[in-house]
C-alpha cells in the first residue's frame, strides 16, 4: 500500500493578515465581511486578531512575544552541613512527623533522612 504525500497547508501571508486587521481595526468592518473577502473562516480572523494589537495611531501591528523573566539566583554565603540539617529539622512538620513514628522505626527513618540530607548537601554545595 502506498501513501499519498500530504499537502502542505498553505496558510496566509503576514501581509494578508495585516490587511485583514487593518480592515477590522481602522475601517471597523465586521469579521464576517473580512473573512468572506479573504476567503477564510471567522475563526481564522479571530485567531489573527488575538495576534495583533492596535497602537495609539489606530494602526494594527503584530503583538510582541513576551518571554517570562527567569528569576536570578543570588549568590548566598555557604552554610555548613550542620546548619543545613538544622534548617531541615527546624521545619515543624518534618520534626513532628518523625517524632510520631513508632519507636521501632523512628530512629531508622531519621538516620535515612540525615543520609539523604548529607547526599543533597554534598551534591549541591559544590
Amino acid at each position: 500500500m502506498t501513501t499519498k504525500p500530504k499537502k502542505k497547508k498553505k496558510g496566509f501571508s503576514p501581509k494578508v493578515k495585516k490587511e485583514a486587521m487593518r480592515l477590522i481595526f481602522e475601517e471597523k468592518r465586521p469579521m464576517k465581511e473580512v473573512a468572506t473577502k479573504f476567503r477564510c473562516s471567522v475563526n481564522s480572523i479571530q485567531a489573527w486578531k488575538k495576534q495583533f494589537k492596535v497602537n495609539e495611531s489606530g494602526e494594527s501591528t503584530p503583538k510582541k512575544v513576551v518571554r517570562p523573566k527567569v528569576p536570578q539566583v543570588k549568590a548566598t554565603t555557604p552554610i555548613t552541613y550542620e546548619e543545613f540539617v538544622r534548617n531541615y529539622w527546624s521545619n515543624g512538620s518534618n520534626a513532628v512527623d518523625a517524632l510520631l513514628l513508632p519507636p521501632e522505626i523512628g530512629p531508622e527513618v531519621v538516620r535515612c533522612v540525615n543520609e539523604a540530607l548529607r547526599f543533597a548537601y554534598d551534591r549541591f554545595s559544590k
